[in-house]
């Protein structure tokens, strides 16, 4: 019942940073809010960077059960705004890894997002190659440079992609 009033509440509110923390709070629960995929890829392609930004998290929260939203993530990979690229290859890395657009565009991605000002970011970079796993072997040099980061979970998800990377 809780992910219903969110959604309903979500469609009924004009405020878009309100929207933005409906969005953010169905994405919290996880695979349990997956009939909130409809809206999240509506709201991908919202003109409001942020609300597009919680839609994409939405999406990655409930990995695979949101398959359907590959072609709207993947319609941002090759975005101007890198971190709106990186967000869409995120999402895509928690639904389905193996894709190979995911591949080549999204590790790149990653890469790039190891050096954010942001921990978070850079914390969550790392952990997206290492959810792809052997095929995000170029990274491992960036990968390596990060285990030095100031940011302890930023560096131990560097740390955990590499044994994932290298087969460990």
């Amino acid at each position: 019942p809780a992910v219903a009033a969110l959604i309903e509440a979500y469609g009924n509110e004009q405020r878009a940073d309100v929207r933005r923390e409906l969005l953010f709070t169905l994405g919290h629960i996880g695979p349990a809010a997956q009939e909130a995929t409809d809206i999240a890829i509506e709201g991908c392609c919202n003109d409001d960077k942020g609300s597009s930004y919680a839609s994409m998290y939405v999406l990655g929260q409930l990995g695979p059960q949101a398959m359907r939203a590959k072609d709207a993530l993947k319609a941002h990979l090759d975005s101007d705004d890198r971190y709106h690229a990186a967000t869409a290859a995120w999402a895509l890395a928690m639904i389905d890894p193996g894709d190979p657009d995911l591949i080549s565009k999204g590790v790149p991605l990653f890469v790039e997002t190891l050096d954010s000002e942001n921990p978070n970011v850079r914390r969550e970079a790392a952990v997206a190659l290492g959810k792809l796993g052997q095929p995000a072997k170029s990274a491992l040099p960036a990968l390596k440079k990060a285990t030095g980061d100031k940011n302890p979970e930023a560096a131990k998800a560097a740390t955990a992609a590499i044994k994932i990377i290298q087969g460990g």
